[in-house]
């Protein structure tokens, strides 16, 4: 399984408890609505046309306001739950066995190779005898390999003379996962007004 499927399944996940909880805040947003729409009833028997649709178009604009800040607060809210669910769904997925893991490291560590010609490989211990097979097959002879004792699961970790590359399987989830968050938002709040511009149109 390769990162690319790891992606699929969290986001058929995340997608669809965050579709439930947004279904959940246009439900509220309407029902406000409704009760505002029932009070402007009341009053547009004592207005005019002209304002009765200036006060329509008045509770609209606060119905858009409201709904913006509600769904502000479900998405801050989601993103935890989106963490979660992404850190739970890939531990599984790279735990199975169809995650190439040894193919996905030797194209880290070449392509680490190609962009410093010398430094420190750090690595875990349990892959430092592959890593250091593929320095020999890049016949990179300014990077030497260590092993890296603390809570790193996988990768490698170089440093050389201005050279910091992170490319660590936590690294590799952890910008999988802040593209995947960018990407839900975009597709389940990018109809909702910000709380900026909702608020701008209330205030006109």
């Amino acid at each position: 399984m390769s990162l690319a499927d790891v992606e699929r399944k969290v986001m058929a996940s995340a997608e669809k408890e965050a579709r439930e909880l947004l279904a959940k805040a246009e439900a509220e947003a309407r029902a406000e609505f409704e009760r505002r729409s029932a009070a402007l009833r009341d009053e547009q028997r004592r207005r005019s046309a002209i304002a009765q649709a200036e006060a329509e178009a008045s509770a609209e604009r606060q119905v858009n306001a409201r709904k913006a800040e509600y769904s502000l607060r479900l998405l801050e809210g989601k993103n935890e739950i989106f963490s979660d669910l992404f850190r739970a769904v890939a531990d599984r997925a790279l735990g199975g066995q169809g995650f190439d893991y040894g193919r996905w490291l030797a194209a880290q560590v070449r392509q680490a190779c190609a962009e410093a010609p010398s430094g420190t490989f750090h690595c875990t211990e349990r892959d430092r005898p592959a890593v250091e097979a593929l320095v020999r097959e890049a016949r990179a002879n300014g990077i030497r390999v260590a092993s890296q004792p603390g809570l790193m699961r996988g990768g490698v970790y170089l440093v050389g003379d201005g050279t910091d590359l992170d490319l660590t399987l936590d690294a590799a989830l952890e910008d999988l996962r802040d593209e995947l968050a960018v990407s839900l938002a975009e597709r389940l709040f990018g109809d909702v007004p910000s709380l900026g511009e909702a608020a701008e149109h209330s205030g006109a």
